[in-house]
């Protein structure tokens, strides 16, 4: 935190607008800690800053934090407000990525609220951009995801078996115990 701290300062010091993308990943890193109110006031401020500027792609990423901000303090429609009209602001850029992560938020802040049809969507339409850019991490991540979201068992089981493998080509060892996590319980809830 001291650090966060550190940065803070910058920020304050120095004033340069050129520094919103550092205050982004601060609010991001923030919200991560649980430190909510010091990161909605980044976030606030990056998408204040961002809003006029030419960089649409720099203002997406403002408003996916601002998204994940409003699922974690428990307002999903301003999430899913924020998550959709970044979504839609990356689609006109060419960061392939950022839209693919977008586009999992924006599932999961779906799933959250209880429309798991719509998040499989965004799911597929994410795991579709990120095949097709080769985005291997991304892939495990969307298919972990529809692996918890796909109605039928059948269908939940084989895209975490495909997560499964995609996550052991890439080493992630961790990731692949939860992913056999998810698949005992998959097996052991039904359906």
């Amino acid at each position: 935190l001291e650090v966060y701290g550190n940065v803070e300062e910058l920020l304050e010091t120095e004033g340069d607008p050129d520094l919103v993308e550092v205050r982004i990943k601060l609010a991001s890193a923030l919200l991560e800690m649980g430190e909510v109110d010091r990161a909605r006031e980044h976030a606030m401020t990056s998408y204040e800053d961002t809003e006029s500027t030419e960089n649409k792609g720099l203002h997406a990423r403002s408003r996916a934090v601002l998204g994940r901000l409003y699922a974690r303090t428990g307002d999903p429609d301003l999430a899913l407000h924020h998550y959709s009209e970044a979504l839609s602001q990356m689609s006109e850029e060419t960061d392939q990525r950022s839209a693919v992560e977008i586009t999992i938020l924006l599932g999961e802040a779906l799933s959250d609220a209880g429309r798991t049809e719509e998040a499989v969507e965004h799911y597929l339409d994410g795991l579709a951009m990120a095949e097709a850019n080769d985005f291997r991490p991304l892939i495990g991540e969307l298919l972990a995801r529809l692996g918890e979201a796909a109605p039928e068992k059948a269908e939940r089981m084989n895209y975490l078996q495909r997560a499964l493998t995609v996550f052991r080509e890439l080493g992630a060892g961790a990731r692949m115990r939860e992913v056999q996590g998810q698949m005992h319980r998959a097996i052991m809830g039904g359906n």
